[in-house]
């Protein structure tokens, strides 16, 4: 399979299986039934498209895209326009999913114990940005919601980029990727021609999204929940080129940030 075919495949998984999870931040109980209804079938479309793509690029394992998203379908189906909503069904697909996205990523980049904790953690961080960014444009639809939810879900992803960054000065910065035959620190490889956008990413999903966070963290505190939501917006593009581009370099070079 094409290296770009992996790095779509394990990004959207990733995203897929992650990103109903955070209904759990606050379970929503002033949310309106179109918040759920949004928040399942936004990830069902993605993975239908995503089962459509690699059954047509014959993906040896498609049926279980299929079997994902029969999941996905009937624990829709169940909590459609249903108010309240059991954070456990809204789960069942993101069980199944993490257990093909662990197996993929194995299978693809071969990471250790301590890889699969720092990649868990750069999905956290990328699927929690874009988990609150779609809940602010909801504060501007939905009157009156409590601001504590929006400032929970960021303070919620904002914690995983920091720990990603603490593991990444502590264990990571040791890492020696092979530069044509040699063994070169990891400083050395950003400064080459190749490792210029690993140097890009890491600035990407440390240093610029940290600093917008905590100015989006600022701006809730101020109640303005629409410059905050185009903040969190911009942070969650920044890292998702962030995690396209880690997922390339643990590809093609086993170097994972």
């Amino acid at each position: 399979m094409h290296d770009l075919n992996i790095i779509v495949l394990l990004c959207l998984s990733s995203f897929i299986s992650i990103y109903p999870l955070f209904i759990w931040i606050d379970q929503g109980k002033q949310y309106s039934a179109s918040f759920y209804n949004f928040h399942m079938a936004f990830p069902t479309i993605l993975l239908s498209l995503l089962a459509c793509l690699f059954q047509i690029l014959g993906f040896s394992q498609s049926y279980e895209f299929w079997l994902w998203i029969l999941i996905f379908l009937i624990c829709t189906a169940f909590i459609w326009n249903r108010e309240p909503v059991n954070p456990f069904i809204i789960s069942l697909p993101s069980c199944y999913g993490l257990y093909l996205n662990i197996k993929w990523h194995e299978f693809f980049l071969e990471p250790s114990l301590i890889d699969h904790i720092l990649l868990s953690l750069n999905s956290l961080g990328f699927v929690g940005s874009i988990y609150a960014g779609t809940l602010g444009h909801f504060y501007l639809n939905i009157p009156g919601l409590p601001l504590k939810f929006l400032r929970r879900s960021t303070l919620f992803y904002t914690s995983f980029l920091i720990l990603e960054l603490f593991m990444i000065i502590g264990i990571y910065f040791k890492q020696k990727p092979i530069y044509y035959g040699d063994a070169i620190s990891l400083i050395s490889f950003m400064k080459t021609f190749e490792g210029f956008f690993l140097a890009f990413a890491l600035f990407l999903g440390t240093v610029f999204s940290l600093s917008l966070s905590f100015m989006a963290l600022h701006i809730i505190r101020l109640k303005n929940t629409q410059a905050a939501t185009g903040l969190l917006y911009v942070i969650g593009l920044a890292l998702i080129m962030t995690h396209i581009l880690y997922k390339y370099y643990a590809l093609t070079y086993k170097v994972f940030l």
